[in-house]
């Protein structure tokens, strides 16, 4: 029987993940903070690449924490109102995530007001007109990113906010959805009705085939990825103790096989030889020899390697 359930809480200055078992007892859990972006002033973005490679980093780390080795379900909190637009063959964003911090659409809000159109904004979504939700923002990036509307138009962009983009990656693509809580905060979606407003989508001019299905909360949002790290691969070849030479080779890339060594451990002090006196190819037989040596663990997301967060350190961010 699977044992664990993972929670991702994908935040605006930083992600986590938390491995729960099934009394929801805490197990593990890992932080990373990614960088804030500010343009001009008012504006504030965040790569989406960032964000991503972030999640994928704490997901590994809490999940090797833990040896968790199934995962049943899991569940996605995230920052609300950020704002990604992404081509739907390549998953690549056109541009950054708009955050909803980010002011840079507050005279498109002061215009619709001067048109008298808060009142029926507000009647259908519970939102006043404000640059903080998505619609203006995503009304931005079709307008100012050279080309894009044209792609919207044609069906071949997908908007989402962080929970659509994280589960559109998480499944490969399979899954452009996202929650009603969500939804909500978007200017679009009329609360009443529980679905996206036709009016409010011309009132922005933002095509209808750009927005995700909106589900329950609680609803099945589909399954991982068989090549993502929570997928069909099971979490005992993600975070393998030994590897081949070649693929020791791969996943090292150009980082020399000394940034991945304990140098103060008692398992290395027993070999009698400094740190120094061992070249590289020395450091890489010893990693294929004696994988306990090695500070944390090499974790394969696709084509990268992400170092792991060593126990002390998730319990420092766990404190």
């Amino acid at each position: 029987m699977s044992r664990f359930l993972l929670a991702i809480d994908q935040g605006t200055s930083s992600s986590r993940a938390v491995i729960y078992d099934h009394s929801m007892k805490v197990i593990a859990s890992a932080q990373q903070e990614f960088p804030q972006i500010y343009p001009q002033p008012g504006w504030v973005e965040h790569g989406p690449e960032a964000i991503w490679n972030s999640v994928c980093a704490v997901m590994a780390a809490a999940m090797h924490d833990a040896g968790a080795t199934d995962i049943t379900a899991i569940g996605i909190t995230n920052q609300r109102e950020t704002t990604l637009v992404w081509e739907r063959k390549s998953g690549t964003c056109v541009y950054n995530a708009i955050v909803w911090q980010d002011r840079r659409t507050a005279d498109a809000c002061q215009a619709l007001r001067r048109e008298d159109l808060e009142t029926q904004v507000t009647a259908k979504t519970g939102l006043r007109l404000d640059p903080y939700f998505s619609a203006t923002k995503i009304a931005w990036i079709l307008d100012d990113v050279d080309g894009i509307r044209e792609k919207a138009q044609a069906g071949l962009l997908a908007f989402g906010t962080i929970d659509s983009f994280l589960l559109w990656r998480l499944t490969g693509g399979k899954e452009h959805a996202t929650d009603a809580t969500n939804a909500s905060r978007t200017l679009l979606f009329n609360i009443h009705d529980q679905q996206w407003d036709e009016e409010l989508l011309e009132m922005f001019n933002i095509p209808r085939q750009l927005l995700p299905d909106v589900r329950d909360c609680a609803a099945n949002y589909g399954l991982t990825a068989v090549d993502s790290i929570v997928g069909g691969v099971p979490p005992d070849v993600i975070f393998q103790d030994r590897f081949s030479e070649e693929e020791l080779r791969l996943l090292l890339g150009d980082r020399p096989p000394s940034d991945f060594f304990s140098w103060k451990s008692p398992a290395f002090r027993a070999l009698g030889q400094p740190p120094e006196s061992f070249s590289e190819e020395e450091l890489l037989r010893l990693m294929l020899q004696e994988p306990r040596l090695i500070r944390r663990p090499l974790v394969q997301v696709g084509d990268r390697v992400i170092v792991g967060v060593d126990k002390k350190a998730l319990e420092e961010l766990s404190a």
